[in-house]
């Protein structure tokens, strides 16, 4: 109804404070770590090769160290879509 046709490419996102560990997440998947960035109190987990694409993921918890498989979850309501030529299209 937005004037988009069915099978068209879209590109989902998802901002990394969306992301988290998969304890009742609607959408999970798993996530290999290939490095951590520490920022203060904040890590932020870079996984660029998951079944998603690439992810990074903000961790408030406990240790998470590169090189390491984690769970992670979202709800599909934090997604933002956008169009093939990157224009966004709204949410979910």
């Amino acid at each position: 109804t937005s004037g988009r046709a069915i099978g068209e490419e879209i590109t989902i996102g998802i901002r990394p404070e969306h992301i988290a560990a998969a304890a009742g997440a609607p959408v999970q998947l798993d996530a290999d770590v290939e490095f951590v960035e520490q920022l203060g109190g904040t890590s932020y987990l870079h996984a660029p090769n998951t079944p998603a694409g690439a992810l990074v993921i903000r961790h408030l918890g406990g240790i998470v160290q590169g090189q390491q498989r984690i769970r992670v979850g979202f709800d599909p309501r934090d997604c933002h879509v956008f169009s093939a030529d990157g224009i966004s299209i709204g949410t979910r």
